[in-house]
């Protein structure tokens, strides 16, 4: 066996297995610095989230408010002002939101409204401050029930919602998904209205016990806003239909001129004629929200007559004499953009929407025909309806007498 060669040894050398092992490394390196970034990312744009909805929300807050003036207790419009920095915590474990609140008064006879800021800021992980990220609005100071609004003049409209229904189908009504929507009036008692979507015409109401008439109605409503407060016997006459002081009484409180003395709404047809109209009122502390069903006639659904409301005994000022001037009754005003009992468009037709003391061939759903009332006068002066505020010209605000 001597001389024997032996057979050639193969394998791999150290400095190769270390390039391999060093290569590995690398690639090991980039994939964990690319998850750090992806972790990174995705945190920072969890915290931009979170910043984005408690701006939101603040704005939110704000156009929230229940009154336009400052009464100490509710959430009022004229309270909206800059609020310097405040810690928002619970919303996230890696970091707490400031918020900011920067709300510049606007100039004198500038329309009531209010440019509202919300800025947020934070700290990411690194430490650093992000933001602020801000979202700017404008807030406008009008009354909530009246937000559609009262007055403003109406030259064309939208007789369908996004929805597919008829714009004079109130929002609460419910879709039945067979062309109709249900609605329960409030202060109807249980009484249900029934709605063809693409018209608007109330084809059925059902009294409470379950017992449905059809027919042919349209709806008519709005609210009933107070501005009857006084500091004093000979207090101020109600200047502004736009922001009701509301009705409060303080003195003299008498108790005719209560939100009490609104017991009702009623309409007085002469087309068609002798026919009774359903009505019903739901008060709240500050307005009365009415509702009527108004009967139609003719091929095409129309009605004529008058709305008035119903007042408690003694409510209402006389059209002369002492009790016109008086602080213990009261005057009925209408929110009109028209100064005119019969407001007419370009071809002569009366624009029912302006809310006229006669309506006449109503062939529509009327909402917001408001009603303004107020103290009769101070016992010396009798007060008038108050006329559109000219520093908000994008909100008109006029009234004219209608009752008496």
């Amino acid at each position: 066996m001597a001389g024997r060669r032996l057979p050639h040894q193969r394998g791999v050398s150290l400095i190769e297995a270390l390039v391999a092992v060093a290569v590995l490394a690398f690639g090991v390196i980039g994939i964990a610095g690319m998850q750090l970034t992806l972790r990174q990312n995705s945190d920072a744009a969890k915290q931009r989230s979170e910043a984005v909805r408690i701006a939101q929300a603040a704005i939110e807050q704000a156009r929230d408010y229940v009154v336009v003036a400052s009464d100490g207790t509710n959430p009022a419009f004229d309270d909206i002002g800059s609020v310097g920095a405040t810690v928002v915590t619970g919303i996230s474990s890696n970091t707490d939101y400031t918020l900011t609140i920067t709300s510049p008064a606007l100039a004198t006879g500038a329309p009531r409204l209010k440019r509202y800021v919300a800025g947020v800021t934070w700290t990411d992980r690194s430490g650093a401050v992000q933001g602020p990220l801000s979202l700017t609005t404008m807030i406008a100071g009008v009354p909530p029930q009246l937000a559609g609004s009262a007055g403003v003049p109406i030259t064309s409209a939208p007789t369908q919602l996004p929805g597919g229904r008829n714009v004079g189908i109130p929002s609460a009504a419910v879709d039945q998904n067979d062309g109709t929507s249900q609605f329960t009036p409030p202060g109807g008692g249980g009484v249900t209205w029934t709605f063809d979507n693409t018209t608007g015409v109330i084809t059925n109401v059902c009294d409470s016990s379950g017992t449905c008439t059809a027919g042919s109605f349209l709806l008519l409503g709005g609210f009933v806003q107070f501005a009857t407060t006084v500091t004093s016997p000979s207090g101020p006459q109600p200047s502004d239909a736009e922001a009701p002081p509301g009705p409060a009484i303080s003195p003299p409180a008498p108790a005719a001129a209560a939100i009490g003395a609104v017991t009702g709404v009623h309409v007085d047809l002469t087309s068609p004629a002798s026919t009774t109209v359903n009505c019903f009122v739901q008060t709240s502390s500050t307005y009365i929200t009415y509702y009527c069903a108004v009967p139609t006639t003719g091929s095409t659904p129309a009605w004529s007559g008058t709305s008035t409301l119903d007042l408690a005994t003694g409510a209402i000022a006389g059209t002369s004499g002492p009790s016109s001037r008086s602080a213990n009754r009261i005057r009925i005003c209408r929110y009109t953009p028209v100064n005119s009992d019969t407001p007419t468009d370009s071809s002569g037709q009366l624009v029912n929407a302006w809310h006229p003391l006669n309506y006449a061939g109503v062939t529509t759903a009327l909402l917001n025909q408001n009603f303004l009332v107020i103290r009769a006068g101070n016992g010396t002066t009798s007060y008038a309806c108050p006329a559109d505020d000219t520093s908000t010209p994008y909100i008109n605000g006029n009234t004219k007498q209608h009752q008496p």
